[in-house]
């Protein structure tokens, strides 16, 4: 099973439209998605507009891969949990947020073993196709701060 979350903070048509083509495509592909406050609405994969915590990280942990957007949140949480993830950057130009952040995200996560980066359907079907035939190691990824950076800070709040 895949797990689509598109975060939960704006919504994200154009990487839901890209994941219901997927899933067209492929009739026997499993998705259940978080898909927000949208217009578009899917037609080939279950989805729920929100979900609660509990729902939420059942349905993460339980799926084989992840797609999203190139959020923080969602990128640690699928590497911490040994989790392949399939993202797309959120762009200003489309009015998906307020800047290109998620651009440079992506870019620097993409280096990382099980970080696939698409911008389009052909290339979310490349790189799902490409996980369908490879085992795909992650680079796991501690879920929580270097010791060192956690004194740092713990440092500076005692300071003041």
């Amino acid at each position: 099973m895949i797990f689509l979350t598109v975060g939960t903070q704006l919504p994200f048509d154009r990487l839901i439209q890209c994941v219901d083509e997927l899933c067209k495509n492929n009739p026997d592909l499993e998705v259940f998605g978080q898909i927000g406050h949208c217009e578009y609405k899917p037609k080939y994969f279950k989805y729920n507009d929100t979900l609660s915590i509990q729902e939420f990280n059942k349905l993460f942990l339980s799926a084989d891969y992840v797609i999203s957007h190139a959020g923080m949140g969602s990128i640690l949480t699928a590497l911490s949990n040994n989790k392949p993830i399939l993202m797309m950057p959120r762009e200003a130009k489309f009015n998906e947020h307020r800047n290109d952040h998620q651009l440079g995200t992506a870019k620097n996560f993409s280096e990382k073993n099980g970080c696939y980066v698409f911008n389009n359907l052909q290339e979310l079907e490349k790189h799902y196709n490409n996980l369908l035939e490879t085992e795909s190691v992650v680079s796991k990824v501690n879920k929580y701060a270097p010791e060192l950076t956690l004194s740092n800070l713990k440092a500076i709040v005692n300071s003041n």
